[in-house]
């Protein structure tokens, strides 16, 4: 089967019947994904941003988020609570 490509042209991509779910190119190189209208997650150069737009979370003094970046560091920020909860299994 021959594979295509779909090309959005740097429009959303809507993909629930309500609207606010959707995956778009919010400029070069940044891809944002919306669930209920908001933004919850972006890929842009270098970085997995999860819960904020700011990809220098861990100097900032309020908000929260997670930031994995390229290069292997791993940046969690919490206004409140416990930043960050690991289990080990067994």
């Amino acid at each position: 089967m021959p594979r295509s490509n779909i090309q959005l042209g740097g429009q959303e991509l809507k993909l629930d019947a309500d609207g606010d779910t959707s995956i778009q190119v919010s400029s070069d190189d940044i891809m944002v994904f919306d669930t209920g209208g908001s933004e919850r997650m972006r890929i842009e150069s270098g970085h997995l941003l999860i819960g904020t737009t700011n990809d220098g979370i861990s100097s900032v003094s309020s908000g929260g988020g997670v930031n994995l970046k390229a290069n292997g560091a791993v940046e969690v920020t919490r206004d409140d609570n416990p930043v960050m909860f690991v289990n080990r299994a067994s």
